[in-house]
């Protein structure tokens, strides 16, 4: 049976990455089928690239294989990451890029650094990892001759997410993601909300809008005005049914909200 290979990464749409990782598949007789979340994310951007990830991976059947790859040049003492869990495998750089996920869930993973010393350092060398990589999983190799276990999470190279922040009856979150409809999606969890908020009277702020309810999704909310509601990740997300809500609000990835409790 082919495996199912997702990709995020920074390729790019007009540049001939994505092309020569799918040649090098077929060339090494990879038998997959490659399933493209997102190949345009820019190359700093773990932000989007996290939250596409962990809105997409575990909606695959077990046992596929999930390559994120965004500023992936890098030093080679860092090294590029197989893990395994959930009955995926998970392929990256060991730059942060998987960092909450790691971070998250550590002792539910099996995590290792992948060993390849042939590799030529070029200025594309990282898929030289990949097709190791993923050549070794789809061939059932034995774990131990490819890779080199990592137990001290102290190893992970870690970065940190923007987190809400509540003081003073304000809770402060930030715009994390615009999607292509230009729905805003924040890094506002229901968790956060429901500790901090849920028992009040509230009010979000973006921008000079104002909101004072919550919606079920897009089906419930009024057309042309500015609407709340949790998403299926969770996570608070503004919009205007039928239009781009980015464009109109002016609001772009970054930017602060507020929800105050009010009296």
């Amino acid at each position: 049976m082919p495996y199912n290979i997702t990709t995020i990464t920074d390729w790019g749409i007009n540049n001939q990455y994505f092309s020569i990782f799918y040649g090098e598949l077929l060339k090494n007789d990879i038998d997959a089928t490659v399933i493209v979340t997102s190949n345009d994310i820019h190359p700093n951007d773990f932000a989007t690239a996290h939250y596409l990830f962990s809105s997409t991976w575990h909606h695959f059947p077990d046992n596929t294989i999930h390559l994120i790859s965004i500023n992936s040049n890098i030093p080679p003492e860092n090294g590029f990451l197989y893990i395994r869990g959930f009955n995926h495998h998970f392929i990256c750089p060991n730059n942060g890029v998987l960092y909450h996920f790691i971070n998250n869930n550590f002792l539910d993973l099996s995590i290792y650094k992948i060993k390849n010393e042939t590799i030529n350092y070029s200025s594309f060398y990282e898929l030289e990892y990949y097709i190791f990589a993923i050549t070794n999983i789809c061939n059932r190799i034995e774990i131990n001759s490819w890779t080199t276990p990592i137990t001290d999470e102290k190893l992970i190279i870690p970065y940190f997410f923007p987190k809400p922040q509540f003081n003073n009856n304000v809770a402060t979150g930030e715009v994390i993601h615009i999607d292509n409809f230009g729905n805003i999606i924040t890094n506002i969890n229901f968790d956060f909300f429901s500790t901090n908020l849920m028992n009040n009277k509230w009010q979000i702020s973006l921008r000079h809008y104002k909101i004072y309810n919550l919606y079920n999704g897009y089906i419930d909310a009024n057309d042309q005005n500015i609407f709340a509601f949790f998403n299926s990740q969770n996570l608070l997300e503004l919009g205007i049914k039928g239009y781009n809500a980015s464009e109109l609000l002016g609001v772009k990835k970054g930017d602060k909200i507020y929800i105050k409790i009010i009296t």
